[in-house]
């Protein structure tokens, strides 16, 4: 008997343990293949069995097997052009009109799996039972298929799980009440769920099934008011799309969040919306408009940008790849894909002649933006993703534990294909042992700018040749001091480079004196003493400065606003000084405040609910004019409300003229959909218009996302303007790494947003190069 995986092992026995699976015997090669009247034959035998093919490539069979008439759907089937990298598998349906014995006529349906990497063609099953819809796992070895039996009038659809090795063998997942054709089956790339609509009530129900170990099912249904149909679930089985059917007479998709139970709305249109479709972690949607002129969409939740992806009179089944880079569709009889960054099409199978659907490919490209490790031979660990920034096509991550703490850092930039890949690795020109370089990154444009201990360097593009990134300037504080920490918190926009020393001593007028750790930033302008040289232009203190305030702890800017942040400044709940210990506190600054070119102070913000050591301000981003300020350790209850929680983090919003012109008012406290002790949650952030990411690195999950089980894995949630009701900032997201395991601490000080694409950095994760070799995702 073949040996199956152990799941399916368990499987068999339930099911059909007493049909063993025999050998089949190798073809003879004077024997001919089976002719239709041997399909007829068996037919008429059992006319009510299913009959599974295996073993067929090539047109070879083995003896016993009962062959489809692959003459019906064998025209045009040749390898085609694939995108490189992006090969997967292609569903295709045939129903064939047989007649057997005294003239009865009978539909055989085949399914066959089209291999795109091999150009294989696998029959998965042969025989009377009509096949609606399909979905595969992303090995491509396990199918789910709804199908009926067609010799029983008003026969219902069963939902079978069969494995493409062995199908002789199918599990009955469910026997479902729907005898009318529109049953819809998905299923995620890690085989963890599976989704399926079904009328009750009289009304078209999802049904979500968490596949335990396969033999513990356990089901979820999703009731609503109206019918909801054609689920898709995302390849990471955290989300679903959907379409729901509005009493007002349109359709509307939306995402729901399995864990969250919450759904968001995409599009409501009242033109027939149709097959929607997800990438992995939710944050993009395809679906198909059908109407006089079909048309495909793909719209980007966190920036809520749509893109027209292509129009016609005969499209079907978009599909979403799981990175969301490209969409792959049905157009009459040919499959095509779009690559959503250069807009390239490609056309993957042509030319099939079929009477029932072809079904779109599930691609093997999920999670390849995930770089570990060095590029080029390093020393480990290396803690790559100590610190992330991202601008555009361009990505900086800093590996601050590489050549023996000297540090370095790596710029990555988008190809041809769209797809992210290794440009240049940077170290410091005089380089030495434990210096930190990277301890912080930033970006803008063409230049980028790494901290390290005690002085900050600048690099540009084409400095030193073609898309060559060179340094120009390494910068160091005018009245610098051993153990200033200058260098270890860095930010630029245009032509301005803010540097955070906040272990700086000085005295109330900012210079050097007795108080310890009061903290300084200093402003750097490009071409200030001499062209392309970085000159400094100003000392910024704060102006009720004290001893242990740490000014300068997190930086922020956003055109000629400068922020900045003193995570342990003390005030009582007035904001002025006071008995309340590491509260924290943020600082603006403008330019040309209090004179030409000067950067003068012009708010101090503090939390509405600010408490001691909540520590307000240890991280900021700006854009425009909306700010982020963290507060990693807020304690909170569930509602977000001061409580017993420690630890567990927050985030709040600030927006300028909110309470007044030029007034920077807090519109928003942001906590976490699943805060707990210890999160952490605010530690690192980043703003990119609507869009808000905040970290939690010490956050604890399992490997679905969800429970407690996995300590100090980390999480990175996303945030919304709108999201909830008109400018609510609403959780939209949470992401985690796909293969996240305990102490890796997922957006620990890195996590950054430009665009649609969210970064985030894992410095402490375990590599096959060894441990806290560290690691960047990224997220589009």
């Amino acid at each position: 008997m073949k040996k199956l995986p152990l799941v399916f092992a368990l499987l068999w026995f339930l099911a059909a343990c007493s049909q063993p699976t025999q050998a089949p015997n190798q073809p003879s090669e004077d024997k001919p293949l089976f002719t239709d009247a041997d399909i007829d034959k068996a037919l008429l035998q059992a006319p009510q069995e299913m009959t599974i093919l295996v073993g067929l490539e090539d047109n070879q069979a083995s003896e016993g097997e009962i062959l489809p008439a692959l003459a019906e759907i064998d025209s045009g089937l040749s390898p085609q052009t694939v995108l490189p990298n992006t090969s997967g598998f292609v569903y295709y349906v045939n129903s064939v009109v047989k007649t057997g014995r005294g003239g009865t006529t009978f539909l055989v349906y085949t399914l066959l799996r089209h291999n795109q990497a091999t150009n294989v063609y696998i029959p998965i099953y042969s025989g009377l039972r009509q096949i609606q819809s399909v979905a595969g796992s992303l090995d491509g070895n396990l199918v789910v298929v709804s199908m009926r039996e067609t010799t029983s009038a008003g026969s219902d659809f069963e939902i079978f799980l069969l494995e493409v090795s062995n199908p002789g063998n199918p599990f009955v997942l469910q026997q479902t009440s729907d005898s009318v054709d529109n049953t819809n089956v998905s299923m995620s790339h890690n085989r963890s769920r599976i989704a399926y609509e079904e009328p009750i009530a009289n009304l078209a129900t999802v049904i979500i099934v968490r596949l335990n170990g396969i033999l513990s099912v356990s089901r979820t249904v999703l009731t609503q008011a109206q019918p909801q149909r054609q689920p898709s679930l995302s390849g990471d089985s955290k989300y679903l799309s959907l379409v729901r059917d509005l009493t007002t007479g349109e359709d509307r998709v939306l995402v729901y969040d399995i864990a969250l139970n919450r759904y968001t709305a995409v599009v409501t249109s009242p033109a027939l919306l149709e097959h929607p479709s997800l990438s992995d972690n939710g944050l993009k949607v395809a679906w198909l408009e059908n109407s006089t002129t079909d048309q495909i969409f793909v719209k980007n939740l966190v920036n809520a940008t749509t893109q027209s992806i292509v129009s016609g009179s005969s499209l079907d089944h978009p599909h979403l790849t799981a990175d969301g880079k490209f969409v792959t569709y049905r157009s009459s009889n040919t499959i095509q894909t779009k690559d959503l960054t250069s807009t390239q099409v490609v056309t993957i199978d042509s030319g099939v002649v079929i009477t029932s659907r072809v079904y779109a490919p599930v691609w093997q490209k999920a999670f390849e933006n995930k770089f570990t490790g060095a590029p080029q031979s390093g020393v480990y660990p290396s803690s790559l993703g100590t610190s992330v920034a991202v601008d555009g096509e361009v990505m900086v991550a800093a590996a601050i534990g590489e050549n023996d703490g000297a540090g370095t850092a790596y710029v990555y930039g988008r190809n041809s294909l769209g797809n992210w890949t290794f440009i240049k690795r940077l170290t410091a020109s005089d380089a030495v042992p434990n210096g930190s370089f990277g301890s912080d990154v930033a970006i803008s444009g063409d230049t980028v700018v790494i901290g390290a201990r005690e002085s900050a360097y600048i690099f540009q593009k084409d400095q030193g040749g073609v898309n060559n990134w060179g340094q120009v300037k390494k910068i160091v504080a005018s009245d610098s001091a051993p153990d200033d920490r200058f260098g270890l918190s860095v930010a630029i926009s245009g032509n301005i480079v803010l540097v955070g020393a906040y272990f700086e001593g000085h005295d109330t007028n900012g210079v050097a004196g007795d108080e310890i750790m009061v903290g300084a930033a200093y402003v750097f302008q490009r071409n200030r003493g001499g062209i392309n040289n970085w000159g400094e232009l100003k000392k910024l203190v704060a102006n009720d400065n004290a001893a242990g305030d740490t000014f300068g702890c997190g930086l922020a800017m956003s055109g000629t606003t400068l922020v900045v942040g003193a995570c342990n400044e003390s005030h009582d709940t007035n904001g002025a000084a006071g008995d309340e210990g590491s509260v924290g506190a943020a600082y603006i600054f403008e330019q040309n405040q209090g004179g030409a070119n000067n950067f003068g102070q012009v708010k101090k913000l503090i939390a509405i609910d600010g408490a001691t050591r909540d520590q307000f301000g240890v991280s900021v981003s700006i854009s425009g004019t909306t700010l982020i300020i963290g507060a990693h350790a807020e304690d909170h209850d569930a509602n977000g409300v001061a409580g017993d929680e420690v630890n567990v983090g927050a985030a709040y919003i600030f927006q300028k003229d909110q309470g007044g012109t030029n007034n920077w008012g807090q519109v928003k406290k942001l906590v976490s959909s699943d805060g707990t002790s210890l999160d952490f949650f605010g530690q690192a952030i980043s703003i990119s218009g609507d869009a808000v990411v905040v970290g939690a690195y010490s956050e604890a999950h399992d490997t679905n996302g969800d429970g407690v089980d996995e300590a100090r894995v980390g999480a990175t949630y996303v945030f919304q303007k709108d999201q909830g009701g008109t400018n609510n900032w609403g959780q939209l997201r949470k992401l985690t790494a796909f293969d996240g395991a305990k102490d890796d601490s997922f957006s620990e000080g890195a996590v950054s947003t430009s665009g649609g694409v969210i970064v985030v950095g894992a410095w402490s994760d375990d590599n096959a190069s060894g441990g806290n070799a560290g690691a960047i995702y990224i997220f589009e």
